[in-house]
């Protein structure tokens, strides 16, 4: 971080600022500078309150745009993170207005022990369940198995 604001400054730009909510190392700086931190040399990953979201598996959708802007970032990477992007959003708008049959499901669910479908229920609800993931529901589900062609491997 002093070193990409040591070289904002040389070139007359404004500082480069993570907030708390984009990454640890700027909750880290905020704590130095804004709290009264009595040893900053035991800075605690859970003093941040968006711990949830800073996790490294979402750290290009939440940091690469930023570094594009600094020009650390190619403009070939930034069209893979769109298609990522457009991958996510294409899937959690499938799972969310599509819906699997009981007759589909159950059997699936009964297998690991969970509550059986009464009714049709998304894929996004059935996904929310412990120990599911959308490779079962894939092989389980007749329509994602049949018609359904996504963009990506699923």
């Amino acid at each position: 971080m002093a070193g990409i604001n040591a070289a904002l400054k040389v070139t007359s730009k404004d500082p480069f600022i993570l907030k708390r909510s984009e990454a640890y190392i700027g909750v880290m700086i905020d704590d130095l500078i804004n709290k009264s931190t009595d040893e900053p040399y035991r800075m605690f990953t859970s003093r941040a309150e968006h711990r949830l979201l800073l996790r490294q598996d979402n750290a290009d959708r939440r940091l690469m745009r930023r570094g594009h802007e600094l020009g650390l970032i190619s403009v070939e990477q930034i069209a893979s993170l769109d298609r990522k992007e457009e991958a996510i959003s294409f899937s959690i708008d499938f799972l969310e207005r599509n819906f699997i049959a009981p007759n589909d499901a159950n059997k699936l669910l009964e297998s690991i022990n969970s509550s059986v479908l009464e009714e049709h229920d998304s894929y996004a609800q059935l996904l929310k369940r412990p120990f599911l993931n959308i490779d079962q529901i894939t092989t389980a589900s007749v329509i994602l198995t049949s018609s359904v062609h996504f963009p990506f491997p699923v």
